[in-house]
């Protein structure tokens, strides 16, 4: 999640960045509320200094007016935290800014090469997608991925999932035993400013707190459990070099390097060193 502080003063950078992404984000609705927000506290401040050095006086007029003033204090009290809620749902929408070396195009027809290694291969004949293969092999399932979990998800079969889970062990194994890295395991939730801090998709967040609420009696929830396509995926980079901290914090996100690799389905498995 950005900072209030760096969008109240970058604005024009916050706003480029959601255009260059194509994005739609409420960030002048952010910079409003911030604003009414200061205000009322600016406002609540001097309430409460007038209202201590009311309590100072003892005459009746005094006492009278500091009675007023703790009226109107618990009210303003809770105007600002009712902004402070608004901020922190619209603050969750934001997203991060892309780094000045990511290049800006309309999709993914856009995208660019950053390096390759070696030639393809030719082959006599015309070769076939792997999402053909795969079903022709009886290794991807396509359709019940799509019935589970929506559109571009995937079930792995037999020797389908045992080659990933072979690629995840592998990478593993690399890094720790010939990179300098060290293998974390993190528990599987994690706090809910944890979970929003990297800058999760609001809509995650919705779903859980539905799904949470109709199971513990509509009590808010305060802890999620820790996927791939969550806090991992934007800020528990699966193999990452951290030089502050071998928990791998949120904040180390920032400084880490993603490897591609197969994701883990039940759970998190990070590297650092």
């Amino acid at each position: 999640m950005l900072d209030l502080k760096f969008i109240r003063e970058n604005p024009d950078i916050v706003r480029q960045a959601i255009a260059n992404r194509h994005d739609k984000a409420p960030l002048d609705e952010i910079l409003q509320l911030d604003g009414e927000r200061r205000r009322k506290m600016t406002e609540l401040e001097d309430m409460r200094r007038n209202r201590k050095q009311s309590s100072r006086e003892r005459q009746a007029d005094a006492a009278e007016e500091g009675r007023a003033l703790r009226t109107k204090i618990r009210d303003l009290e809770e105007e600002v935290k009712n902004l402070d809620v608004k901020l922190t749902d619209l603050l969750l929408q934001m997203p991060n800014i892309p780094g000045p070396q990511v290049p800006i195009g309309k999709d993914s027809s856009e995208n660019v090469v950053v390096r390759s290694w070696g030639e393809p291969k030719k082959l006599p004949f015309t070769p076939k997608p792997h999402w053909e293969l795969g079903e022709s092999l009886g290794i991807i399932d396509f359709e019940r991925g799509v019935k589970l979990s929506g559109t571009r998800f995937y079930v792995l079969r037999g020797l389908g999932a045992r080659l990933q889970r072979a690629v995840i062990a592998y990478m593993l194994d690399l890094h720790t035993l010939q990179h300098g890295y060290k293998e974390i395991y993190p528990p599987f939730m994690v706090k809910k400013s944890v979970w929003s801090a990297p800058g999760s998709c609001p809509n995650s967040l919705t779903i859980y707190t539905m799904i949470l609420k109709k199971t513990i009696g509509g009590c808010p929830p305060q802890k999620f459990r820790l996927l791939t396509c969550t806090v991992m995926k934007s800020s528990h980079p699966v193999c990452c070099r951290s030089t502050t901290s071998p928990t791998l914090p949120v904040s180390a996100a920032k400084r880490c390097r993603p490897v591609k690799t197969p994701a883990v389905s039940n759970g998190v498995i990070s590297l650092t060193r």
